[in-house]
């Protein structure tokens, strides 16, 4: 191990310039996207990864088509648990935190959706770490696990307006 500010540079340089394999997709994510947008939900990706190499993952899955509004680290907007980046990302939603689920597999996405009021679904599996005795809109063990939760939240009964579609 060395200086973990110049380890991270040289790990985004690789990450950038190495395609991201279909592999890395977990089981029912397109699905889940499809239908949800299928539904009239808008979609968004909102993460500490920077701007550039969460567009460039999406690119990379042919995935990018699938979200509404893309938000990922900048330099202008502090990180996660710091509520700025979900700020900006319903700002281009046009959306408010009551019209929101925001999905999450970490304390620290928990801590961000509490601080806006924004409902909870933990799913079960990914990068994170777990968030067992607090409180989650729901608990999700897989993505098919999610799909209906996400597609009675998006029925005309729960929207209020629909998302603008990126163009």
């Amino acid at each position: 191990c060395g200086d973990p500010d110049v380890e991270i540079i040289e790990f985004r340089k690789r990450y950038a310039t190495s395609r991201t394999p279909d592999s890395s997709l977990f089981d029912g994510a397109r699905a889940l996207l499809e239908e949800a947008r299928a539904a009239g939900a808008g979609t968004a990706i909102c993460s500490n990864k920077p701007q550039a190499l969460c567009e460039k993952v999406l690119a990379d899955l042919d995935m990018l088509h699938l979200f509404d509004v893309v938000v990922g680290g900048q330099a202008s907007h502090a990180p996660k648990p710091a509520p700025d980046l979900l700020q900006l990302c319903l700002m281009q939603l046009g959306a408010s935190p009551s019209e929101c689920l925001y999905v999450g597999d970490s304390e620290l996405d928990h801590q961000v959706a509490t601080q806006l009021n924004m409902s909870f679904i933990h799913v079960e599996h990914g990068y994170g770490d777990c968030v067992d005795g607090l409180p989650v809109f729901h608990r999700a063990r897989s993505l098919d696990d999610l799909t209906p939760v996400m597609l009675k939240w998006c029925g005309p009964e729960r929207r209020k307006a629909r998302v603008p579609r990126r163009r």
